[in-house]
């Protein structure tokens, strides 16, 4: 039997289609593939998972061209041909829900969609944290690291502003007061260490204390590098991003406090049962608000 995960979307997203993948192939002691067309033909971000100690048997992909005449019956021969004429294409219905038929599948299969629910892979997350170390990172990023560990209790807190600010799905600045309250209840005395790809933003809001830690925005630091001083964080404070979900995930730490907000369609299945779960609003919610009264 062959496991295709089609991977696609941001580095997040990539993580939890190898993961589902993973587990499919697993359970039914099958080979695992990957295919990663839609990276290879630029309609979807670069494959930050290439990055990542993976294992799979084999790399597929195609090209897809914008034919003027018959494009999509041409570019599905050309995706048959790569994945095997006998390969089941099975989609996701609906993202953020749980789809346990997907380990119904047999013989042959590519697995297209998002697979947001560690209820896919939770029995191998040892097997994922293993699978999901970087390559390599740099001194900066190293250099970090060393210091979040000789911090102690220390609080990752992502804040996504970038891509979310054009669609007002940036989270409300209520949500990481609440967060850091209950970080403070639980945990007690901790260090907060702040990611994100509006640092600037970040300072000039959250202020600077003796026990805030800007870590983005370091000369030299990749996504990469950013994403793996995460993990090593000891709780997280995660945004409405798969992003922070698997830094939270792979975070190793056993008393880890982990909050998530609650937020439009990121609830239910989306986040593990243990981790704290916030009510929140993003600007959207502001802004239809407003429009209505």
């Amino acid at each position: 039997m062959k496991v295709i995960a089609e991977l696609t979307g941001g580095f997040g997203n990539q993580l939890f289609a190898y993961a589902c993948g993973y587990a499919l192939a697993k359970k039914k002691g099958a080979d695992l593939y990957i295919n990663t067309y839609m990276a290879d033909n630029g309609m979807s971000r670069e494959l930050g998972i290439d990055e990542l100690t993976i294992e799979y048997v084999e790399r597929i992909t195609y090209k897809y061209k914008r034919d003027f005449l018959n494009r999509a019956v041409f570019n599905k021969i050309r995706r048959r041909k790569a994945i095997g004429a006998k390969t089941k294409i099975f989609k996701e219905n609906g993202n953020f829900v749980y789809h346990p038929e997907v380990f119904e599948q047999n013989g042959d299969v590519m697995l297209s969609g998002y697979w947001q629910s560690d209820k896919y892979f939770s029995e191998y997350a040892d097997d994922l944290r293993r699978l999901f170390r970087p390559k390599k990172l740099s001194e900066t990023a190293k250099k970090s690291i060393e210091l979040i560990h000789s911090l102690g209790e220390t609080v990752a807190v992502h804040i996504r502003r970038g891509d979310y600010l054009l669609a007002d799905t940036n989270l409300r600045m209520e949500y990481f007061e609440d967060a850091m309250k209950i970080m403070e209840e639980k945990v007690g005395k901790v260090n907060y260490c702040f990611f994100s790809d509006d640092i600037a933003w970040v300072k000039e809001n959250f202020g600077e204390k003796d026990n805030y830690y800007f870590i983005s925005g370091q000369e030299d630091m990749s996504y990469i590098d950013e994403f793996f001083c995460m993990v090593e964080c000891r709780h997280d404070i995660t945004a409405n991003s798969s992003f922070s979900w698997w830094a939270a995930y792979l975070n190793a730490n056993p008393q880890k406090v982990v909050t998530a907000p609650i937020v439009s369609f990121w609830r239910g299945d989306f986040y593990p049962e243990s981790w704290i779960k916030i009510e929140s609003r993003i600007e959207q919610d502001v802004k239809n608000t407003s429009d209505k009264s």
